[in-house]
């Protein structure tokens, strides 16, 4: 697993040098406003996607034929896309957390409650991880073109599960009992749904014809 993780790793550089550019940036310049919650979503989303957007260069790059003929199981080959997302998504939330406590402090001079602002981050990255895990079953059964309406659909119901959420924008004021509570929820039931999403993609995979 780890020499695919490492090739998933390399297209990331090489083919989404923007991905990483906003999500290095974004957070630290979202922390800069009044209103946090955006740069808490968005730079955390986005890496939850990565693992879906590597599956698009594979398929183009007919990656899946060439890779069954290596000493790799189609268990690794699936498992290594969501040790990725998992991953990617707990050093960006890491970072984002880190950006958007010293940032207020250091330029601002302002004070940031820690447990709201971990609480919402937990919650944001635990609603990025189920969108992974919506979506990577969807690729693997349908393609990555066919799955872009299962992708869009997720999409839009982040959008309002996050639009629901309107006190999550305004952590940095002070720790919401609900927030905290929704947000270890969300992260006991993003645990099984992953283990279920994975065991479900390597049902799919299992049984996919690979013909070069």
């Amino acid at each position: 697993m780890k020499a695919l993780l490492i090739k998933d790793w390399k297209i990331l550089i090489r083919c989404l040098k923007l991905y990483f550019f906003i999500l290095l940036c974004y957070a630290p310049l979202g922390a800069l406003g009044k209103d946090i919650g955006f740069a808490q979503i968005f730079p955390i989303f986005l890496g939850a996607v990565l693992p879906v957007s590597t599956l698009g260069y594979d398929e183009r790059a007919h990656w899946d034929p060439y890779a069954v003929t290596l000493p790799l199981s189609r268990k690794d080959i699936v498992l290594s896309k969501y040790v990725m997302g998992l991953a990617i998504t707990a050093a960006v939330a890491i970072y984002t957390l880190a950006a958007n406590l010293l940032i207020p402090a250091v330029i601002l001079r302002t004070a940031v409650s820690v447990p709201a602002l971990a609480a919402s981050i937990l919650l944001f990255a635990a609603i990025a991880i189920i969108f992974m895990d919506i979506n990577l079953p969807f690729m693997y059964l349908l393609g990555t073109e066919k799955g872009r309406l299962v992708y869009m659909a997720s999409l839009v119901l982040v959008i309002v599960i996050s639009g629901l959420l309107p006190e999550i924008s305004h952590s940095a004021l002070g720790l919401s009992l609900d927030t905290a509570r929704l947000s270890l929820a969300m992260t006991a039931a993003a645990i099984p749904l992953t283990a279920g999403s994975a065991a479900l993609s390597l049902c799919i995979y299992r049984k996919k014809e690979l013909a070069a």
